[in-house]
């Protein structure tokens, strides 16, 4: 037993430390591996963030830049192009009179000093120039009109700035024609008065392209420089652009009627250029209808008052815009706050990391999954390995043991027949003793000689079965007299031993088929090991009884012996197993061989604690059936 647990212990050993190893290079493994797929996964959201952060700034810089250069008369329902050629009153719908063109802008707007909203959607005085979806456009002035303030404040310092910038260039002008009048005046000679000519009807020339300046300025305050464009335009055009309704209008109905409509006021024809004043869009973010709203503004100043045009960029096209980045983008999030700029909107793109995450988390999960499964396999295959030696080196052990108990027995039991025999021999060959009881030693020997003769015999059929060439040959016959004559046979032993044998054959008796010398076998390993263990009892009869049972017959053998421990019940039909420690010697092979004959017949045997001390067993041969 203790070489059986110092193999064990060495086992654990050699088995612990390596699968300890395992399970702590491989959990560092899974966790690098883990680590390595979230960081993967989080690297390709960031880089999926930063180029949708790049296209959209890259597309929002295009907008505004495009949206700088637009005119300002766009933002109107009614414009006259400048770039015409028409000789008299001529006005278009702007471009921007069916709405937006591009996906990224929801609307254009504009909204005056006093937070008046107009879109060049709408036309309040000639209703039949409205766009088609006239109560979307409505909503949309009325959520503007109520972001008019915030409107006015974002973008009045650039507008204040524009503003002072075009008063400065105004009053540098006019000096500059106040000097070169004053010099004509100086050099000029008396000059006739000419008589005027007659007024003529107002007719509109073809008028030439509005020239351009372009130039910055610092905005006051601020280190911040603010791009100018200065456009001048003839008066004609800037009065017809002014009154684009009025001019429209009488163009629409020029026959009287009996409310005719208000004519346009057209300046004379030699009157000064007028110049209107604009800056390049910026970005800002107004609050609309409750949420942060992407906007640009740029202030206008024309000589009929100043006001702030911008467009608002529509926040479900940007979402929808990002969810085009491939599979990482329901983690790519529009915020003002942290993340990745959108260029130079004020607008960002935030990752959020758990969604980013959340498909690698599992597969890390997976991958630590894995590995635990396969260690805890590669764990249970080793532990039941590990069993399975232990197991192999205690059934070694134990059977070294019990081939040490057989030996031990074996030498035991052949000892104390053949001492027999050289003693009753000698006895017989010298002549010692009483002569007269010379026909005693002869049976003696002859005892002896069949004690030795069923120890030999019992370990010849244990090693068969053990070969598995233990067999029967079954023939139809009588089993009450087969056990009759074995009992008959073994009778003056056992009565020399002190027991007396009771026989009770039933007439009864089912044809049963059998093997003479397997079930003379049988009943004599019975009657021996009853014979054994009824020796401390004071009560040594044994009884037997062969008698019709359940699907066949069968043979009874009880004794008043000290009975069976219950310790060692379960294993009383394994080799070399003994009734408990107040057992008498013998090799442990007699219950062995009954069971082992008994199944070859195809009986089974059974035993049971018989009621005031003693032991039962039952031998049940089946019916024969030819």
């Amino acid at each position: 037993m203790k070489r059986a647990l110092l193999v064990v212990a060495l086992l654990l050993v050699a088995a612990g430390l390596p699968c300890a190893a395992w399970f702590v290079a491989g959990s560092r493994e899974a966790e690098r591996e883990s680590q390595r797929v979230v960081n993967e996964s989080r690297d390709e959201a960031r880089l999926a963030a930063r180029a949708m952060a790049g296209q959209l700034g890259a597309r929002l810089e295009k907008i505004r830049a495009s949206e700088s250069q637009r005119p300002y008369f766009h933002y109107q329902n009614l414009f006259h192009d400048p770039r015409g050629a028409s000789q008299g009153l001529s006005v278009v719908p702007s471009p921007l009179a069916g709405g937006p063109t591009e996906p990224l802008i929801l609307t254009h707007f504009q909204v005056d000093r006093k937070g008046r909203v107009t879109l060049p959607t709408l036309n309040d005085d000639v209703r039949e120039l409205n766009t088609a979806n006239v109560a979307r456009e409505r909503a949309m002035q009325q959520t503007l009109g109520a972001a008019a303030p915030e409107v006015l404040r974002d973008g009045g310092a650039a507008l204040v700035s524009l503003e002072a910038e075009v008063g400065a260039r105004r009053k540098r002008r006019e000096a500059k024609l106040r000097k070169e009048e004053q010099r004509l005046a100086r050099a000029a000679a008396p000059i006739t008065p000419q008589p005027q000519p007659r007024p003529q009807p107002v007719q509109v020339a073809a008028t030439p392209a509005p020239a351009t300046e372009n130039y910055n300025i610092v905005a006051p305050g601020t280190n911040m420089t603010q791009s100018v464009n200065v456009q001048r335009l003839d008066p004609i055009v800037f009065a017809q652009n002014a009154q684009s309704n009025i001019v429209y209008q009488e163009l629409k109905a020029p026959a009287p009627s009996a409310k005719p409509n208000p004519r346009p006021k057209l300046p004379p024809r030699r009157a000064p250029e007028v110049e209107v004043a604009t800056s390049d869009f910026s970005w800002s973010s107004i609050e609309i209808a409750g949420h942060r709203s992407l906007t640009a503004l740029r202030p206008v100043v024309t000589p009929e008052g100043a006001a702030i045009q911008g467009f608002l960029v529509s926040q479900s096209a940007l979402q929808d815009a990002i969810k085009s980045a491939g599979p990482t983008a329901a983690c790519l999030q529009l915020t003002q706050k942290g993340g990745i700029p959108i260029g130079s909107s004020g607008w960002s793109i935030a990752i959020d990391e758990r969604a980013a995450s959340a498909p690698a988390i599992e597969r890390a999960e997976e991958i630590r999954r894995t590995f635990r499964q396969t260690f805890f396999a590669g764990l249970g295959a080793a532990s039941l390995a590990l069993i399975a030696v232990a197991v192999l080196v205690w059934r070694t052990e134990k059977l070294a043991r019990e081939r040490a108990q057989f030996a031990a027995a074996a030498a035991h039991e052949l000892r104390t027949p053949l001492a027999g025999l050289r003693l009753y021999g000698d006895m017989l060959a010298h002549q010692l003793g009483d002569p007269d009881r010379s026909r005693l030693y002869a049976r003696q020997v002859a005892q002896e000689a069949d004690r030795l003769g069923r120890v030999v015999t019992n370990m010849l059929e244990f090693t068969r079965l053990e070969r598995g060439g233990l067999s029967i040959r079954a023939a139809e016959g009588n089993l009450g007299e087969a056990v009759r004559e074995c009992i008959e046979q073994l009778r003056p032993a056992l009565e020399a031993a002190g027991c007396l044998v009771n026989l009770q054959v039933a007439d009864d008796l089912p044809p049963i088929a059998f093997d003479r010398d397997a079930v003379h076998q049988i009943v004599q390993n019975l009657l021996d090991n009853a014979e054994k263990y009824s020796r401390p009892s004071s009560e040594r009869t044994i009884e037997v009884e062969v008698a019709r049972f359940e699907g066949g017959a069968a043979v009874t053998v009880s004794d008043r012996g000290v009975g069976i421990d219950a310790r060692v019940a379960r294993h009383l039909f394994l080799p070399f197993a003994r009734g408990g420690g107040h057992a008498p010697a013998g090799l442990g092979l007699g219950l062995v061989l009954v069971k082992a004959l008994t199944q070859a017949h195809g009986g089974k045997v059974s035993w049971a604690a018989r009621s005031g001390g003693g032991t039962t067993f039952r031998v049940v041969l089946p019916f024969y059936t030819p």
